[in-house]
This record gives C-alpha cells, sequence and structure tokens, in this order.
C-alpha cells in the first residue's frame, strides 16, 4: 500500500499535505480537512463543527498545519486470480513521515485483512464451531479471538516465508484498489472521529466487504460460525481493539477512571483549562503498572495541541480514558528509581490503605 504513495508523489504530483484527516490552525481556530479535490479542501470546524469549502491557496495562506501522528490507509483490493473475493485492507503508520521516505521501517505498521480470519479457521474449524454452538461466554471469546486474527502487526517485520498465501498475493499496485481512503490520524482521535472521515458511501461498501467474508464464514461452517453481528466497520474496528493497537504505537496508557476537578480557570469554562486527578483505584493501576517509578507533584490536564510535549521538564504519562476516549496528560516528578513491588512504591501506612480499599 505504501507503494501506492510513492508512486502518487513521483507520477501523479499527489500532495498528501491535503489529505483527508490533516488538521490546519490559526490563531483562534482549528479546522480538519473532511473531504478534498485537486483545488479545493471541505473542512469542519472543529468547535463549532461548521462545515465549508477553502481553496487550498486559501488554506496555505491563512492556515498552519498540524503534523499527524499516524495515517490509516483504506480500501478494497478487487478479486482476481488470487484473490477469490474483493476484500477489504487497511494499513495503519505511527509514523507520517516514515511512510513516504523510509519504506519498512520500524514505525509501529499494523495491517487489518479480514480474510485473515477465514485462514484462522480453517486452521481448527471443530473447536470454533464448538464454541459456537455452547454459546454465551465461549461464543464470545472464540468470536473475539477469530476477529482479532485479521490483524497483523510488525507486517514489515515478517519472514516472507512465513506470511500466509494469501497475504503474499496480495498485489501492491493503484489499479487493484476502489473506494480508497487516506487518513491522517492524531493522538486524540477516537473511533468516533475516525468513522466519519471514512465517508458514507465507502463505509457501505467496506461492510458489504466485511458481511462477504462473515458469510463465508457461515457457509464453510454450515450456519454454525456466524459473525456478522461484528461485521459493520464500527463494531468491527472496536472488537478488534484498534484504538488500543494504535495507542501502544504512540506510547498512551489506556485506563478506565473517574475523574474530579482539583483546580479550574474561572475565566475560562472550558475542560481544557481545568486540573483533574484520578480516582484512587486507577492512580494505583497506574503507578504499578505502567509508571512504576517513586513519583510525586502530580498534576493532570486535558490533552490539547498547545501542550507542547518537548517544553515539559518533568515526567509525563498520556492517558486515555476508555469510558469516554478522552485523552489526558499527566505530568509527575520522579526521583528515577523503579520500583517493581508494591513493598516498594508505597509506604507501610500507604500499603494498608490500598488493600483495605481495593481488597488487594
Amino acid at each position: 500500500m505504501l507503494e501506492i504513495v510513492r508512486s502518487r508523489t513521483r507520477k501523479n504530483k499527489y500532495n498528501y499535505l491535503y489529505d483527508i484527516g490533516t488538521r490546519w490552525f490559526k490563531l483562534d481556530q482549528m479546522i480538519r480537512i473532511i473531504d478534498r479535490n485537486k483545488r479545493k479542501v471541505t473542512v469542519q470546524d472543529e468547535r463549532t463543527k461548521e462545515v465549508y469549502t477553502l481553496s487550498i491557496k486559501t488554506l496555505n495562506r491563512n492556515y498552519t498545519r498540524l503534523i499527524p501522528t499516524g495515517l490509516l490507509q483504506i480500501g478494497i483490493l478487487q478479486a482476481n486470480s488470487k484473490l477469490r473475493m474483493d476484500t477489504l485492507f487497511m494499513e495503519y503508520c505511527a509514523n507520517e513521515e516514515s511512510a513516504y521516505v523510509n519504506y519498512g521501517a520500524d514505525n509501529g505498521t499494523m495491517v487489518i485483512h479480514p480474510l485473515g480470519m477465514i485462514e484462522d479457521y480453517r486452521r481448527c474449524p471443530s473447536e470454533y464451531q464448538k464454541a459456537f454452538r455452547r454459546g454465551g461466554k465461549e461464543r464470545q471469546s472464540a468470536a473475539d479471538v477469530l476477529l482479532e486474527s485479521s490483524v497483523i502487526q510488525d507486517y514489515y517485520n515478517y519472514d516472507p516465508y512465513e506470511i500466509n498465501e494469501f497475504i503474499e498475493s496480495i498485489p501492491y499496485y493503484e489499479t487493484n484498489l476502489k473506494h480508497y481512503r487516506f487518513i491522517m490520524l492524531y493522538m486524540d482521535d477516537s473511533l468516533d472521529t475516525i468513522i466519519p472521515l471514512l465517508g458514507k458511501y465507502e463505509i457501505k461498501k467496506y461492510n458489504a466487504c466485511l458481511q462477504k467474508v462473515a458469510d463465508l464464514l457461515k457457509h464453510e461452517s454450515e450456519d454454525v460460525v456466524d459473525i456478522s453481528e461484528f461485521m459493520n466497520m464500527k463494531t468491527f474496528l472496536n472488537n478488534i481493539n484498534l484504538m488500543y493497537l494504535i495507542d501502544c504505537s504512540v506510547d498512551i496508557t489506556n485506563l478506565e477512571f473517574r475523574t474530579k476537578t482539583i483546580a479550574e480557570d474561572e475565566q475560562e469554562d472550558s475542560s481544557y483549562n481545568k486540573a483533574y486527578m484520578i480516582d484512587d483505584k486507577a492512580l494505583y493501576e497506574l503507578l504499578r503498572y505502567s509508571i512504576g517509578y517513586n513519583i510525586s507533584d502530580i498534576i493532570m490536564m486535558r490533552y490539547w495541541y498547545d501542550i507542547d510535549l518537548s517544553s515539559i521538564s518533568n515526567n509525563y504519562a498520556l492517558i486515555r480514558n476508555t469510558k469516554d476516549d478522552k485523552l489526558y496528560i499527566f505530568i509527575y516528578r520522579s526521583n528515577g528509581v523503579r520500583k517493581d513491588a508494591l513493598s516498594d512504591a508505597f509506604s507501610i501506612s500507604e500499603q494498608n490503605k490500598l488493600a483495605s480499599r481495593f481488597r488487594l
């Protein structure tokens, strides 16, 4: 897929600066491109949600481009001599620049190819059929494993002899792709912001491809293995944990927590102008399993792009609240000594408090 970008850039002078999903800003406004053609872009105001059209000349003159943290390519590979049917194909890269100039680098590449579920089912059909017949939690667990088998991480680090034949057969040239979208992503994106960027018409085509895979599985299993309920774009991407995989590539910790406001700017009522703290149980999990250091002077705020991470002198961690997909920055001081045990990380009184509260 990345070959497509290179060929476009070289032959057709394709300018990725104006791709769908790219954010542009000026002093008091942030806009995002939701559609484009050669000379104009359709943008949406991030605050008011107003949609309007700008010429690329106006965009360059009045706005500054916000550099994306990743890019998602998605399209439908048309059936050919080795692909028995049209199939959805997605590729995510965690580093925008390396996707264009350093093909195959260690950049957090991930490929999503739903036909992988067919191959996984064929390895142990009887086990999948037994789980689906039993129903309940066993059926859900089997469905989760099946769906996740469509994800290939570190695709370009695979030994080519170890890649399944149907993956090896994927042709990387533009004439075999249709309904192609090239979407720029940012750290605060979630499925709710990514799905609309795919386009309503394209989503219908992608859903149809996913349903074909479900129909094939159902046919091969004699109507036992039915995953139709999961085979629309939002449900499918949610069940393969797309956001978790993306967050891992940019060092964002996923954690479910409640917040309480501990300070706020009285002159401006905004969730981005408040300091927060998370509930004690989530804080313990964060310290114990993610940060793992003896820390002090904690402050937490909603993350936005006016925060320059490179200027932060203290340590910090980016945390996504899985309850609402909001992104926070957790800033703290540390003495640099890693605490691997509960007895090292907390004093005796703190240990007793945590043990009684969380029944540890």
